[in-house]
């Protein structure tokens, strides 16, 4: 009976000088799990939580400076995948060789994008959050000048030396009573009003221009009226009359709108330069960054750091080999064989039914040290499609199917190629 593949403890007491050195090749590696320590441990042991290694904090500000650039890119990252490829969640990315690159290497890398490119991307998202908010503003001030009658002076609006006039809109409802209280309490004054044109809406929700002028010495009594009835004064901005204005700001606004343009193709081109190297360097530093962090699952003492992980048994000797080389045998190793639960599990299949591993994934695991049913499964699967699919020529179809999917699109995901292979 086929059982996931045995597991090692492995608990490995390192000099603090080693560390970086060992946790590199055993991730390079890649068959190692880290296992983390319970504060049960540290206490019982007398040791306490290690810390990330100290070169953690360079990668996690190139980190942070790469995601800022990256955030300003992605809107350009506009490409779809075809139907298929939605279907069968497949990211069609081609590799790109970096294995040979230490932390040096990725550092430097990513200094040198962000030498280059950060400053510029930062000073054009600058300009462009500067002119969306002159943009917002002007396409406030026209929709205001539009409900303004269109040979209204912008200049006589204020207060003046002996007037004080407004414009603003209201409720049209509330249009009679301003006007009778303004006969009714201020000598003189000017009052002019007009329906805004727009959407057809219900009575009550009709809302009127008001042009209003008053004596100085009533800018209070006129200010105390209108917050009583609703009206909302509103502040044009600019000179000439209401028409001018709205000339100006269209232009205006036109011209922020070419600007705008001519910075996201500054930022486009940056985009089709650099975007794939930004998007290695973030990953690698990713990588950098959990190598980094790997011994705070572990213990520490003064001058040593101790990690616990789980290792193949096929692969146990390989891994403490290595520890010895990249420690130059400074290095304590312990290794419990005996595991009976709680490791993790790593089905162990041959080439003929490992495709078929993915139905019991789906189901979940088994435990460690129980049967693996992934051969159970084979003649029921079987079975059950051949039910399902009796007639010769669709099964010659389904076959040539799996046979250019597996081709198209087996090297960039294995659930599509072990699906296609089944």
């Amino acid at each position: 009976m086929s059982e996931p593949t045995r597991m090692h403890k492995v608990d490995a007491l390192l000099l603090n000088e080693s560390k970086d050195k060992v946790i590199s090749a055993l991730h390079k590696a890649g068959v190692t799990e880290i296992d983390f320590l319970e504060d049960e441990f540290l206490a019982k042991n007398k040791v306490t939580r290690d810390v990330p290694l100290e070169k953690v904090g360079a990668v996690a500000k190139n980190i942070i400076g790469i995601n800022r650039v990256l955030g300003s890119l992605k809107q350009f990252d506009t490409a779809k995948g075809s139907f298929l490829e939605e279907m069968l969640c497949v990211d069609m990315v081609d590799k790109t060789d970096v294995s040979s690159k230490d932390y040096n290497e990725i550092l430097k890398d990513s200094n040198s994008i962000l030498s280059e490119i950060a400053s510029d991307v930062a000073e054009i998202d600058a300009n462009i959050e500067k002119l969306n908010s002159e943009e917002s503003e002007i396409i406030k001030n026209i929709e205001e000048c539009k409900t303004c009658p269109k040979d209204l002076k912008i200049e006589d609006l204020g207060c003046g030396e002996f007037l004080y006039s407004i414009t603003g809109v209201v409720q049209s409802g509330a249009v009679s009573q301003i006007e009778n209280e303004l006969n009714k309490n201020f000598k003189p004054c000017f009052f002019k009003s007009a329906d805004i044109a727009g959407e057809t809406k219900k009575p009550d929700e009709m809302i009127s221009n008001v042009v209003i002028a008053v004596a100085i010495e009533q800018k209070t009594a006129l200010d105390d009226l209108l917050n009583k009835t609703g009206v909302k004064t509103l502040s044009i901005k600019g000179s000439g009359t209401i028409n001018d204005a709205l000339k100006k700001l269209t232009g205006r606004l036109n011209e922020l709108k070419a600007e705008k343009v001519s910075l996201n193709e500054r930022l486009h081109k940056i985009y089709k330069k650099y975007y794939k190297r930004i998007l290695i360097s973030k990953e690698l530093l990713e990588i950098e960054k959990e190598r980094c962090e790997a011994f705070v699952s572990g213990a520490a003492t003064k001058k040593t750091g101790m990690i616990r992980f789980w290792v193949p048994e096929n692969e146990s000797k390989k891994i403490q080999d290595i520890i010895q080389k990249e420690s130059e045998n400074f290095c304590e190793i312990s290794v419990k064989t005996d595991v009976k639960t709680d490791a993790p599990v790593i089905l162990n299949n041959s080439k003929f039914v490992k495709p078929f591993e993915f139905l019991t994934r789906m189901y979940g695991l088994p435990k460690y040290g129980n049967i693996d049913p992934t051969i159970f499964v084979i003649p029921f699967i079987v079975l059950f499609i051949g039910m399902m699919v009796a007639d010769a020529v669709t099964g010659l179809i389904l076959v040539i199917l799996g046979v250019y999917l597996t081709k198209k699109y087996g090297k960039y995901s294995v659930g599509v190629k072990n699906l296609m292979t089944l």
